[in-house]
């Protein structure tokens, strides 16, 4: 079967300890969760909510966004405590070991997957408040490319030099989160665009340390895998192109109009 060879080359290449966990031993567990995702954005959402009223779902984003702020300033705290001590920040080899610091550092990469997995929820309550102007090319993308870039970190690089980009990506979610919450407990700082803006900065800023610290790595003799580098760098330059946009057209554009 087609499916089983696919995946046969991936396991040829990866990692067996990936097989541990049921949300991501095949390629085909992040996919179909992507699959379903856009499927669920595009059609099933919106035909569900056709002749219905936005549903109040306060209570649930406030939750929602309190778990994610503690989530991720969480990472952020574990992946500093088990990768900044070691020896080179910028040039850390995966330890492919199933105990000490081996074992810590992947399973800290796959609760890093499972977070990018509940990222979409915030889509769906979007979707559930009648907000779809919110939902747009860069959301969906974002959310989609970094459950499949989560995996493939998961699959190949469950360690080492890759919790420098989960480490960046959390604190900037937990900061997103913590706006987020800020506007769910009261709509007066949505309405505040400085706050808004100084978000878009950061995750801005996010993706400018990633690209050059991704390019120092081409040009470093770094024991990475070269395909999964030049795919991460035509990720992160993409999505700080989209974000550079949406940041022109919300702020400066608007504000010479």
């Amino acid at each position: 079967m087609i499916f089983a060879k696919i995946d046969e080359i991936f396991d040829k290449y990866g990692d067996d300890r990936i097989h541990e966990f049921y949300l991501c031993d095949s390629v085909w567990k992040p996919l179909s969760i992507v699959a379903l995702y856009v499927l669920f954005v595009k059609k099933i959402g919106p035909w569900f909510m056709k002749d219905r009223q936005p549903y109040n779902v306060r209570n649930f984003v406030i939750v929602f966004d309190i778990i994610q702020i503690v989530a991720n300033f969480y990472m952020t705290y574990k992946i500093s405590t088990n990768y900044f001590t070691s020896d080179s920040w910028f040039c850390s080899d995966v330890d492919y070991s199933n105990h000490g610091i081996g074992r810590t550092q992947f399973l800290i990469v796959y609760w890093y997957y499972l977070l990018k997995i509940s990222d979409i929820l915030d889509t769906v309550f979007f979707i559930l408040k009648k907000n779809n102007r919110q939902i747009s090319h860069l959301h969906i993308y974002h959310h989609s490319l970094m459950i499949i870039f989560a995996w493939m970190g998961l699959k190949f690089v469950g360690g080492g030099q890759t919790l420098s980009i989960g480490f960046a990506n959390t604190f900037v979610h937990g900061v997103m989160y913590s706006y987020y919450l800020l506007t769910a407990i009261n709509v007066r700082y949505k309405r505040n665009k400085a706050m808004k803006k100084f978000v878009t900065q950061i995750q801005i800023g996010q993706f400018v340390v990633l690209l050059t610290l991704g390019l120092f790595h081409l040009i470093q003799p770094c024991k990475f895998p070269r395909t999964l580098l030049i795919l991460g760098i035509c990720h992160v330059s993409y999505l700080l192109y989209l974000f550079s946009k949406f940041y022109y057209y919300e702020y400066i554009k608007t504000k010479k109009t």
